[in-house]
């Protein structure tokens, strides 16, 4: 959908995205916070764990539920529902993504702002882009230099990298003119920039790229280890890096060594526990232990979420919970994004 286009990574730290959803079965929804996204007669609607609508589809698009609330389109505006489906924030915003740490990004007159759970801007917008706020700072583009900014809108970092990524574990990954490296909150670099890429981090660990090829550094900067090549997923998920070896996937954990056999022939990141394998054309899930916890047997599966994990069946998708019994039985079309 288009409006989650705004969540995308700047593709500059991308190095190479292997296309994990390649051949697979057309896309369905992921649970958040117990809602799940549906279709009917061309509108979204919300469907909750017992496979019933919730909130009817009287949507023209719509966004997961965050902080208890979803965006969601009508007539080419967006706004904010409750989980009653009733519009706590009116429809009046060209886009509109999902609240974090109690602010959401909007878009107005072709600029980014925030807006607080009452819909009053606490930032107007006046943005080129941004990304929601993470770890009390969001970042922000204004005439193609990205800086970032506190909840009254201050810019605590300058604008002048070409481009960032959002704190994680208090740093971010900036480019800056070219090189890649980390800052923290103050906006002094804790990394060099010297990287050609970087990626935040997770677990301690981020995933870099240098004249050698792949590399995974520590919050100094000290090389821990070098992984094969880049995968789509450039980060420690579960404490676990998904990476591949002759043409076959598996696991890392954080100090390099292989946790799970790079024996797969294709494999999705670890969401609450559990991961998504496929073995001769059947998907099914693993523990981060390795172990075959929900055995191959759906013809197109999506990792947890929220304590399900939508599965695609005879045709149809449906709902399972972690011991790979159906709390949904397949009955749902595709939804075509």
């Amino acid at each position: 959908m288009k409006q989650r286009l705004f969540a995308v990574i700047s593709a500059i730290f991308i190095i190479s995205a292997l296309p994990l959803a390649a051949q697979r079965a057309p896309a369905m929804d992921s649970f958040e916070e117990g809602f799940a996204r549906y279709t009917e007669n061309g509108k979204f609607g919300y469907i909750n764990k017992t496979g019933k609508p919730a909130i009817a589809a009287r949507f023209d698009n719509a966004d997961y539920f965050s902080e208890g609330m979803a965006a969601v389109s009508r007539n080419g505006k967006w706004g904010y529902i409750n989980t009653k489906g009733v519009f706590v924030i009116k429809p009046r915003f060209q886009a509109a993504v999902g609240f974090k740490e109690g602010y959401a990004k909007v878009k107005q007159d072709g600029k980014f702002g925030f807006i607080d759970k009452s819909g009053a801007f606490i930032i107007q917008p006046r943005l080129d882009f941004a990304f929601s706020f993470s770890e009390g700072l969001a970042a922000g583009e204004k005439n193609e230099k990205w800086g970032f900014i506190n909840p009254k809108g201050v810019a605590v970092i300058p604008f002048r990298f070409k481009s960032v990524l959002p704190f994680s574990e208090g740093l971010a990954a900036v480019n800056l003119d070219g090189d890649h490296g980390y800052i923290d909150k103050t906006g002094s670099f804790v990394i060099e920039p010297v990287y050609k890429s970087a990626n935040s981090f997770k677990y301690g660990r981020a995933l870099v790229g240098d004249e050698q090829g792949p590399a995974v550094i520590d919050k100094i900067g000290t090389l821990v280890f070098r992984p094969e090549k880049f995968e789509f997923f450039n980060y420690f998920f579960d404490g676990l890096l998904l990476s591949q070896k002759q043409g076959k996937y598996g696991y890392y954990n954080t100090r390099g060594e292989t946790a799970i056999p790079f024996t797969y022939e294709l494999a999705g990141i670890f969401r609450e526990g559990y991961a998504l394998i496929r073995v001769d054309g059947k998907y099914g899930y693993i523990d981060t232990k390795g172990n075959v916890v929900i055995p191959p047997r759906f013809s197109d599966a999506l990792g947890f979420r929220d304590g399900a994990a939508a599965v695609f069946l005879n045709g149809k998708w449906g709902y399972i919970d972690t011991k790979g019994d159906f709390i949904i039985p397949p009955k749902f079309e595709p939804i075509d994004w």
